[in-house]
């Protein structure tokens, strides 16, 4: 977006000084979800909505337009197929997903460095 309300960036804008420790914070929380794909994009996105509408499928699938069995099923691929861990307190996750959402690329590992072992 061309102009943002500084609330919902404030988090994030105070770490903005490091963008290399951003991304290691990225990788470290997300694991291979901080992956640069589209699949992970779009995992990322419902994950930070699901957790926007305190785990709540109903919410999150009316907020983005899809069908609750859509938003159950990538909640579950992201847990599984990623490990993301979302028991308990995940503000680590939430703040992650909030410096991808606003730093991009520049925070995600490149598909050639997340294929590296």
């Amino acid at each position: 977006p061309q102009v943002v309300a500084f609330d919902d960036v404030a988090s994030v804008a105070l770490l903005a000084d490091e963008p290399t420790e951003l991304a290691a914070f990225v990788a470290t929380s997300l694991g291979s979800l901080a992956d640069a794909d589209p699949r992970c994009e779009l995992l990322r996105e419902t994950i930070r909505v699901f957790l926007a509408t305190n785990r709540s499928y109903a919410d999150t699938a009316k907020r983005m337009t899809f069908h609750r069995n859509t938003i159950y099923q990538r909640v579950q691929q992201a847990v599984e197929q990623h490990a993301l861990r979302l028991d308990g307190e995940c503000m680590h996750v939430v703040l992650a997903l909030d410096i991808c959402r606003w730093y991009g690329a520049a925070v995600l590992r490149s598909s050639a460095a997340a294929s590296r072992p």
